[in-house]
């Protein structure tokens, strides 16, 4: 019997996230990450930066998260295909009975050989980064003015190795520099580039935009708009009952190990560290702590009694970045009308 995948970025997955919890865990096999971010949330900042785990450690990490009933793996960083066995690790990913479900990565690095080995390791989907087309616009959001045409091209490489596009997903970072250009760049991932969703990443004044980058972050009627474009975009008006999240199904469904062997409930939790894998096992720091990274607490306020409770509670990562409680409702969505919405959203 073909064994049933399990998608990360299924907004309104069909199974239920309270009984199953967690499927998935995200590995950063690696901090490296020569994309060049100005705003990058893990802080990395080339291929000198951030930790690197051992190939062993990776593998000793599989088998100990098959043992707690994960059934897939998204690798992420950093970015996981400057991890020099990363290939060799997804291979042993299947062997031992695990999904490859995902990557998130660079896509100025996928060279035409790169693009071949992606298409071998039978990945579930793709996260392809470029926040923008427009070469000014990626010039102020990003170190290196040639990285947005080195994106472009390791995308088309990924295509022409002959990945499906229906199991790419556009990734664009929300900022009042993208917000300027964001149906133009969703448009072009749905309907030149055959994707089969965008995700919106929610910006935060974290990581290398801890200081001096607030002025980028956008307001609740900000993100109600852009969500209503890409709603209609793919006839999914259900899409709206998540508000600015990425919805039960994926949050309580998932937690992740950070490149330095840190465990955390959310890749944009940095320094919501739970344990480490270099100290204890991750099946004692799971046993420890599962309630909080799957999430599994009453959330207060508005987002508690929301009518969207079934698919949506919220973005913890905003309510424990913006209000220094995991708990509290999202200060970033619309449907909370305890957060102030602005009256007048940009253009």
């Amino acid at each position: 019997m073909e064994k049933e995948k399990i998608n990360l970025f299924n907004f309104l997955g069909d199974f239920d996230a309270n009984r199953y919890a967690p499927n998935g865990l995200i590995l950063e096999p690696t901090g490296h990450c020569t994309g060049g971010c100005v705003y990058c949330y893990s802080s990395s900042t080339g291929a000198a930066s951030g930790s690197t785990l051992p190939s062993d450690k990776v593998r000793e990490l599989l088998r100990e998260a098959r043992e707690i009933g994960i059934r897939g793996i998204h690798w992420c960083g950093g970015d996981p295909l400057l991890h020099p066995e990363i290939f060799e690790l997804m291979d042993y990913t299947r062997e031992i009975g695990l999904f490859n479900n995902g990557m998130q990565m660079d896509p100025g690095s996928i060279t035409k050989k790169v693009a071949r080995g992606l298409v071998a390791a039978e990945m579930g989907e793709l996260g392809i980064h470029i926040d923008t087309l427009d070469q000014e616009i990626h010039n102020r959001m990003n170190y290196d003015p040639r990285a947005l045409q080195r994106r472009i091209n390791g995308y088309r490489n990924l295509l022409e190795a002959g990945y499906p596009p229906n199991q790419v997903f556009g990734t664009i970072c929300l900022t009042q520099e993208t917000i300027q250009t964001y149906r133009e760049t969703t448009d072009w991932f749905l309907d030149e580039m055959g994707a089969s969703c965008v995700n919106y990443v929610t910006f935060r004044p974290e990581g290398l935009a801890r200081e001096g980058l607030e002025a980028w972050e956008l307001t609740p009627a900000d993100m109600k708009r852009i969500r209503e474009y890409l709603s209609q975009k793919l006839a999914l008006p259900e899409l709206l009952r998540t508000g600015s999240s990425d919805s039960i199904h994926v949050c309580k469904n998932y937690f992740a190990v950070k490149d330095n062997g840190e465990v955390i409930p959310c890749v944009f939790t940095r320094d919501l560290v739970v344990g480490n894998v270099y100290q204890e096992s991750l099946q004692e720091i799971f046993r420890r702590h599962r309630e909080l990274l799957t999430f599994s607490f009453e959330i207060k306020g508005q987002c508690g009694e929301c009518e969207n409770n079934d698919v949506c509670f919220g973005c913890r990562a905003n309510a424990y970045h913006f209000l220094g409680d995991i708990q509290a409702s999202d200060p970033k969505c619309w449907l909370n009308l305890t957060t102030p919405q602005s009256s007048e959203p940009s253009p």
